[in-house]
C-alpha cells in the first residue's frame, strides 16, 4: 500500500494534474491503511509479555 501511495502521489501530477487534490487524499488514505495494518499485526505482539519471561 505504501508503494501504491507513492506511485499515486508521483504519477498523478504528471499524468492528470487536475486530479492532484484527490490523488493526495488517496495517497494519504493508503498510508493510513498501510500503517494501520502494520499496527494491527505488530501491536498485539508488542503488548504481550515476553515469551522467555525476562523483564523488559
Amino acid at each position: 500500500m505504501v508503494t501504491l501511495a507513492a506511485l499515486v502521489r508521483v504519477a498523478t501530477p504528471l499524468l492528470a494534474p487536475a486530479f492532484v487534490p484527490t490523488a493526495m487524499a488517496t495517497a494519504q488514505t493508503l498510508w493510513l491503511l498501510a500503517f494501520g495494518g502494520l499496527l494491527a499485526g505488530l501491536g498485539p505482539m508488542l503488548l504481550r509479555p515476553r515469551v522467555d519471561g525476562a523483564p523488559g
